[in-house]
């Protein structure tokens, strides 16, 4: 669907005007303040109502108590009128004749954000280029970029903490092999010194009573000899003394065994284990710290591998999701930052690409009523003007392309609010 007809009585600058085109490019012309921009203006406010009338607050021509627009659409047949207090009607008729009920939400499910201007689009903000590109895609990537971020900011914490705890790891000396698992107890070194200490003097005192039983014996044995001639008077006490010595060798022979057996404990080596007991302890410290703080950068370098994968998993998601989302033109998507042409992003795109993407944009957007409106077309180049004709040929669109020109020898040439001429296979 596209204009056949436009018809324009008292809109802004405009005396009345009428219109038909021919072919996909419509080149309005004229010197500046003559009309050129009411007259695509019309287009806009007979088909947009309330939504165009937000910035365009008075569309009756200065003087004049009445305007009207009508758009021949082929199928369709749109009239709006104005008139000094404020009111506006709109009537739309099939090409049957017959009236709609509610034109204008007829009218809004034909008429595109972007069909009306698609260098809006090129002119838009990051942010609100993305959002409109989502909305014709259907695809709102927000949630997982949302979910990214929080990920991404959790691991951020993660790997600040993991620096953290390999630092100081490697300012700490690996435990060698023979370390205690524990510490070392001072007291329990000295009572086992003690008890060891006790067992030395209970072998001394055995060996001192030995000793004194061999002196004792050699005693007796001097006063036998000494006794001898003496014998027989002492015969009595000879006998005790044998008894007694009887006894002595005996209980002599029992604690020599018992003597011969004794083994000293290694008083030398309890005192060295108690000196050595803080810096054993010292080192079983160390050992501790060491391994708490490599469990905790393991687990901590762990948790920020997961996050990792966790990124890579929303990255994954979100790639396929683009994939399999439809853009109007191939190589256009978006990311985080905005709207993306080939990987590049869109503002840093040429001034070609970025046209080529708005009006891929407003035609994909604009499926039923094929008609764009360029404001500023004097701005293209005539690059920019050749992809415009092959675009609009190629997807059977009219564009209506606004140009300041004093020639008068280019397209419809407006003059004082009227159509003084057309050029260029547009005819009247």
């Amino acid at each position: 669907m596209r204009i056949i007809t436009l018809k324009a009585e008292n809109i802004k600058k405009l005396k009345a005007v009428e219109i038909t085109p021919e072919g996909n490019v419509v080149i309005i012309s004229g010197r500046n303040e003559q009309g050129k921009t009411s007259v695509l203006d019309c287009i806009w406010l007979a088909l947009a109502g309330a939504d165009a009338s937000k910035g365009m607050p008075k569309p009756i021509r200065t003087g004049e108590k009445k305007a009207n627009t009508t758009l021949d659409l082929g199928d369709l047949v749109v009239t709006r009128t104005w008139t000094d207090n404020d009111k506006s009607y709109l009537k739309v008729d099939n090409k049957d004749g017959a009236t709609f009920k509610s034109p204008q939400k007829m009218l809004d499910a034909l008429v595109g954000r972007l069909s009306f201007d698609p260098l809006a689009f090129a002119q838009q903000e990051d942010k609100v280029q993305a959002k409109t590109l989502q909305e014709f895609t259907g695809i709102d990537p927000a949630p997982l970029d949302a979910k990214r971020k929080t990920i991404f900011d959790q691991r951020t914490i993660v790997n600040r903490e993991v620096t953290q705890l390999k630092g100081q790891l490697d300012g700490m000396t690996a435990p060698g092999e023979n370390v205690p698992a524990e510490e070392l107890s001072a007291s329990e070194v000295l009572a086992e010194l003690r008890s060891a200490q006790d067992a030395k003097n209970a072998n001394d005192e055995k060996r001192r009573e030995l000793q004194g039983l061999a002196r004792q014996a050699e005693q007796y044995r001097t006063e036998i000899e000494g006794m001898t001639e003496h014998i027989k008077k002492l015969e009595e006490k000879r006998n005790s003394i044998n008894l007694l010595l009887d006894g002595i060798n005996r209980k002599g022979k029992t604690l020599r065994a018992e003597v011969t057996a004794l083994k000293d404990p290694d008083l030398d080596s309890f005192q060295s284990k108690l000196d050595g007991v803080e810096e054993t302890n010292k080192d079983v410290r160390n050992a501790k710290a060491y391994k708490e703080a490599k469990a905790k950068y393991e687990d901590k370098k762990a948790e920020s591998e997961k996050l990792t994968a966790d990124i890579g998993k929303v990255d994954a998601e979100k790639e396929a999701m683009l994939k399999a989302a439809k853009f109007p033109i191939e190589g256009l998507g978006f990311d985080e930052t905005g709207v993306t042409f080939k990987d590049i992003p869109f503002k840093q795109c040429s001034s070609a690409e970025r046209l080529r993407v708005s009006l891929a944009m407003a035609m994909a957007l604009n499926p039923k009523l094929r008609v764009i409106r360029i404001a500023d077309g004097s701005l293209l180049d005539s690059s920019n003007m050749k992809l415009i004709e092959e675009m609009a040929k190629e997807q059977d669109f009219q564009v209506w392309v606004e140009i300041v020109d004093e020639s008068g020898k280019l397209g419809v040439y407006i003059e004082d609010g009227e159509v003084k001429e057309v050029l260029e296979g547009v005819a009247v």
